[in-house]
């Protein structure tokens, strides 16, 4: 794998040149259908589908996504190739070159795939960044597809054509963008079922020594001052129950005791009276 990697990176320093040369070249040719690339946010298309470095060009985007750290690196490099490719395809539709539109298509779809896998795959990292990317290059396609409509140079049956295909892309891409959406969500919600439980935890470590501490364990929950705690407040109520008991057995012995008074006095008032 070194070596294929070394060997293309070598191919690149002496065809660079080239590269160079076909795009101004290029660039030249396409200027009337690329000029209003800015305020659709998107890049210049460079080198596209009907040049013959074209392929070069690709491979040179493929290793730079695959040398790209999996993850929300590498869904982030994939956004940015995906507009490139949606700025070829753009540049090749109002050319009016069907199959070089429909080679940069074709490559806009793989490069989608590649971020989607990366989301789904990732199990780390934040992905707002990519989300937001993700928001832009979806109102980009909804420019481009207004743009070709209103574009009088190209025919009504191409223009339909055109609608459809992306009318296609920009739904794969909401699809896309729920699923990051939801992976943000899903993150926020793990984290805070984390703290949660860390909160939990360490609440429960310290009910527990302060339970040591002051001689509880067993016995309840101490989570103020030893002498506030539950166990040592039920000892009290438990003193304070049977203090109740022996007054009350008190009064009842004494109440026992003036009715045997009672009964006795009227026994021998009776007696005298015989």
């Amino acid at each position: 794998m070194k070596k294929l990697l070394i060997a293309i990176s070598l191919l690149a320093l002496f065809l660079l040149p080239a590269i160079a040369f076909a795009e101004e070249n290029n660039e030249t040719n396409v200027t009337n259908v690329t000029e209003t690339n800015e305020t659709l946010d998107l890049p210049s298309p460079g080198t596209t589908p009907d040049s013959a470095f074209y392929g070069l060009d690709v491979a040179f985007d493929r290793l730079r996504l695959n040398l790209a750290r999996a993850g929300e690196t590498r869904a982030k490099i994939g956004l940015e190739i995906a507009q490139e490719r949606l700025a070829e395809f753009k540049a090749m539709a109002e050319a009016k070159k069907q199959a070089s539109m429909e080679k940069a298509e074709q490559l806009h779809e793989e490069v989608i795939a590649e971020i989607q896998a990366q989301v789904e795959e990732a199990k780390n990292g934040n992905f707002t960044g990519i989300e937001n990317g993700m928001a832009r290059h979806i109102a980009a396609m909804e420019k481009v597809r207004a743009k070709i409509m209103a574009n009088p140079n190209i025919p009504e049956d191409l223009k339909e054509k055109l609608s459809q295909k992306i009318d296609l892309r920009i739904q794969k891409a909401e699809e896309l963008e729920n699923k990051i959406k939801e992976r943000i969500q899903q993150r926020i919600e793990d984290r805070l079922d984390r703290r949660e439980n860390r909160t939990e935890e360490r609440d429960q470590n310290r009910t527990r020594d302060r339970n040591e501490s002051c001689g509880c364990e067993g016995k309840g929950n101490c989570t103020g001052d030893c002498e506030d705690c539950a166990c040592n407040n039920s000892e009290d109520d438990e003193e304070d129950d049977n203090s109740t008991d022996d007054s009350e057995d008190e009064l009842e012995s004494e109440d026992d005791l003036e009715d045997e008074e009672g009964n006795s006095t009227q026994g021998k008032s009776r007696n005298g009276q015989n």
